[in-house]
């Protein structure tokens, strides 16, 4: 069993939302158990508060070290033992390269005048901190919200590249033309989801990068960009899909993102809907279709080279 350790940091303020990951990641575990993967979520509650020769903020540090994954949710502050965390896994995200780390802050109706100032200004230092170390952060309006995401970006770094390490070999058609497949298929979906890694985070609607455009400016970059690019992706995957190796993990992706397209495209034509992303309705941009598209490639390209 391979066990994904992920560690959870936030402030007492959002016990609930940290109820509901663990809540998740328990009823995923029961179904990627019996692919020999497990999440094994460690937070500071799980930790004994009793003396200790050094500082019980020291051993949650020590356990953060030996993590794969250091997941922080953020609200109304940032707490002193929160930032350090974060400062430890960002640490040991340099030198080792792990653990990897995802910042979420929450986006919701709050009383301002009820917030003490030194929480507000720790919540700016640290999203100052966060933007001039190149990391994007996630905002999110909702526990589903926060749930789909998280367990997207899971799926892509744990669960799909488990996949694929297991797969030395993905099973081709005998009769298949590997040109042909490459120059009508697979080059032309490639090309596309480039530009799309290329253009998305330029919409506010979709992203909280910096460079986002405006709300007009984004609206109608969605609709002459963006969605015409997935529009023809789809269209290849209509027209071309003979050409396509045996693959069940492409497949599901390809099924995620023929969905994640169509919800995408009726909320942004729909006025009671329009403000809201194919993320809210459990239809995530499905991270592992580049993935395995390029792997495709890669086999395809030996083949007629060989």
């Amino acid at each position: 069993m391979k066990s994904i350790k992920i560690f959870l940091a936030s402030s007492s303020e959002l016990e609930g939302d940290r109820l509901q990951i663990e809540r998740m990641l328990e009823r995923k575990n029961r179904i990627l158990r019996k692919r020999g993967i497990e999440f094994e979520l460690i937070h500071w509650e799980y930790f004994i508060d009793t003396i200790s020769k050094t500082r019980l903020q020291d051993e949650y540090n020590s356990a953060l070290s030996k993590c794969d994954l250091f997941v922080l949710l953020a609200f109304t502050k940032i707490g002193e033992f929160s930032k350090e965390e974060f400062e430890v896994a960002y640490a040991h995200f340099r030198h080792s390269g792990a653990p990897q780390i995802l910042v979420y802050f929450k986006n919701a109706a709050v009383k301002i005048h009820e917030i003490p100032l030194e929480e507000i200004k720790s919540l700016h230092e640290f999203k100052e901190a966060v933007h001039n170390i190149g990391h994007f952060p996630t905002r999110y309006e909702s526990v589903e919200q926060l749930k789909n995401h998280l367990y997207d970006q899971l799926e892509k770094l744990y669960v799909h590249q488990e996949d694929l390490d297991k797969v030395e070999d993905l099973p081709s058609n005998r009769n298949l033309d590997a040109k042909e497949a490459l120059e009508n298929f697979y080059r032309p979906i490639l090309h596309r989801l480039k530009k799309d890694d290329e253009i998305w985070r330029l919409s506010s609607k979709l992203s909280t990068s910096p460079d986002a455009l405006p709300k007009d400016a984004s609206e109608n970059l969605e609709e002459n960009v963006i969605l015409p690019n997935h529009r023809e992706i789809v269209q290849i995957l209509k027209e071309f899909s003979h050409l396509k190796l045996k693959d069940p993990l492409l497949d599901e992706e390809i099924g995620k993102y023929i969905r994640h397209v169509a919800i995408f495209e009726t909320i942004r034509r729909t006025d009671s809907m329009s403000d809201l992303n194919p993320i809210d309705l459990n239809s995530p941009y499905p991270q592992g279709f580049k993935a395995a598209i390029e792997r495709h490639i890669e086999q395809l390209e030996v083949e007629l080279n060989g």
